[in-house]
């Protein structure tokens, strides 16, 4: 989620975050004034910006998904003669003003909106806080944000709940952050992250993983085998709500072993599933409220009519269908304007050489042959899309070609 938060002063992913650090020492500004005051408060300035316009973009989005749930649960109360109350995703504290009032106010939201509450308190305090101490040392950043898990594991309720269905503990969560935060730090800085360089450490990521299947399995089949299975039974709300260290240690097993078999230039990622799977990813907050929206209409359908399991799955099929079309509009709008603002960048440098006519066509048939994500037909595109990182390389080398061409003319 992290990924699509725009900044015209830093990259907009994590694994970029690292030239945050670097731009306070050795950016053109700095080395232009040689001090680094001016562009720190440059760099700071923009990024804290960004995170400001990030978090207004989750809020704006949370409130008229919550609006909205909160119509569709009102409609199918008076519509349907069946109870919603055993299900906690189609039932309404209050009327509909109320209920509204609340969701603005962030006290009472419904619950699956209710999760973007976490994710604001998240964006708009946690990130801005750990890059502001990584950029001076991301270990240390690291190790504050794990004590102050650890202290959340002894006193769960040390942190006051902000929404009445809020229910993580946003001071465990926030170590998953800061740990997704500090991987991206160090993948950008090309310092050594973690590898699996032993084969201890594959073996117990694995050994991690089998346990817990064998463990689902065994909750599952042991009634029906008539194995007693109650003493093994865990709390998996509690150790959900507050990050228990067995589900910290699985997720990061689980993260390990994608990592260590499918590299990010495989195969695996090169077909039509993976492309959708990724820009999924990188249009998260959409694909959330919508999914959160479908999620009420698919439990009121359920409930009232019944469906058969067979209508049940056409009907996710039909929901992810809708999701996979919104994912692919943003996708070519997105693709849309990055090949716009280079395609500027290009006019731009261009119209500054004398010959600038010349240029231009020079300039472009360059640049159709490095680039051919901006000049491709508009009914085709590559199998995969560059990274920030690699666009704003491209923009440099653009530049500096641009330059180089203006002063042999």
């Amino acid at each position: 989620m992290l990924s699509e938060t725009p900044s015209a002063k830093l990259p907009t992913n994590v694994s970029a975050f690292p030239t945050l650090q670097s731009c306070l020492c050795s950016c053109p500004v700095c080395r232009a004034r040689s001090s680094t005051l001016g562009c720190s408060l440059s760099c700071w300035s923009g990024f804290l910006s960004a995170i400001a316009r990030r978090t207004v973009k989750i809020y704006a989005f949370y409130l008229a998904t919550s609006i909205i749930v909160i119509l569709l649960i009102s409609a199918a109360g008076s519509l349907a003669t069946a109870r919603f109350t055993d299900n906690p995703f189609v039932t309404l504290d209050g009327n509909v003003g109320s209920a509204i009032w609340s969701a603005i106010l962030l006290t009472s939201p419904p619950a699956l909106p209710g999760i973007l509450v976490l994710y604001l308190m998240l964006t708009s305090i946690v990130i801005p806080l750990f890059l502001l101490g990584a950029a001076r040392s991301s270990a240390l950043t690291l190790a504050a944000s794990c004590i102050i898990w650890s202290i959340a594991q002894i006193y769960p309720d040390l942190s006051p709940h902000l929404a009445a269905h809020s229910y993580f503990n946003w001071l465990a969560w926030q170590f998953l952050f800061s740990i997704g935060m500090f991987i991206g730090l160090q993948h950008g800085s090309g310092a050594p992250t973690f590898k699996l360089m032993g084969s201890w450490l594959l073996t117990g990521a694995w050994l991690v993983v089998i346990v817990s299947l064998t463990y689902r399995l065994l909750m599952l089949l042991g009634p029906k085998l008539g194995v007693d299975t109650d003493w093994l039974r865990l709390s998996g709300q509690t150790m959900k709500d507050n990050l228990a260290a067995l589900r910290l240690v699985h997720f990061l097993a689980v993260a390990a072993l994608v990592a260590n078999y499918f590299k990010s230039d495989s195969i695996f990622f090169r077909n039509v599933a993976s492309a959708a799977l990724i820009n999924t990813g990188r249009h998260s907050l959409e694909v959330f409220c919508l999914s959160a929206i479908f999620s009420v209409i698919l439990n009121v359908v359920v409930v009232v009519e019944q469906p058969f399991a067979f209508a049940r799955v056409l009907l996710d099929l039909t929901a992810i269908s809708v999701i996979l079309g919104m994912v692919y509009m943003l996708t070519e709008r997105r693709v849309q304007a990055r090949s716009n603002r280079i395609m500027e960048t290009a006019g731009g440098a261009a119209s500054t050489c004398p010959l600038s006519g010349r240029s231009v066509r020079l300039l472009s048939s360059c640049f159709s042959q490095r680039f051919p994500i901006a000049i491709a037909n508009a009914n085709s595109r590559p199998k995969s899309f560059p990274s920030v990182e690699q666009h704003t390389k491209q923009m440099l080398r653009l530049k500096k070609l641009s330059t180089k061409r203006c002063i042999r003319q």
